[in-house]
C-alpha cells in the first residue's frame, strides 16, 4: 500500500496537491511564484515557531485543538505551504526539507 498523490490545482504559477494513504490525507502541499503575493494563515489558537527548512527561514504553526501543523517558507522565488493533521512536526519538517 503506497501513498497516492492527488493534484488539486496546477496552473502556470501555482501547484497544489494532497498525499493520501488509504482514505487519510497525510500531507497537503502548495507551491507558487512569489510575485509579491503572500500566504495568509489564521494564527488564532496557534503556536508559531521560527524554524529552518534547509537554508531558509520558515514558520511552523501548531494548532493544538485540531492537532494541525503548517509550515510556511520561501526561497526568494517560490513560496511553499505544507500541512498535516496526522504527522508530527518533526516529520513534516523533514518532508519540507526534501522539497526541491
Amino acid at each position: 500500500l503506497g501513498v497516492e498523490e492527488e493534484i488539486v490545482g496546477s496552473e502556470k504559477n501555482m501547484f497544489c496537491c494532497d498525499y493520501y494513504l488509504g482514505d487519510d490525507c497525510y500531507v497537503s502541499f502548495m507551491q507558487y511564484l512569489l510575485n509579491g503575493k503572500a500566504i495568509k494563515v489564521d494564527g488564532d489558537d496557534a503556536t508559531m515557531t521560527k524554524i529552518m527548512v534547509g537554508e531558509y527561514d520558515a514558520h511552523l504553526f501548531t494548532y493544538s485543538k485540531e492537532e494541525y501543523t503548517i509550515i510556511l517558507w520561501n526561497d526568494g522565488e517560490y513560496a511553499y505551504f505544507i500541512s498535516s493533521i496526522i504527522l508530527e512536526a518533526d516529520d513534516l519538517i523533514a518532508i519540507a526539507a526534501s522539497v526541491r
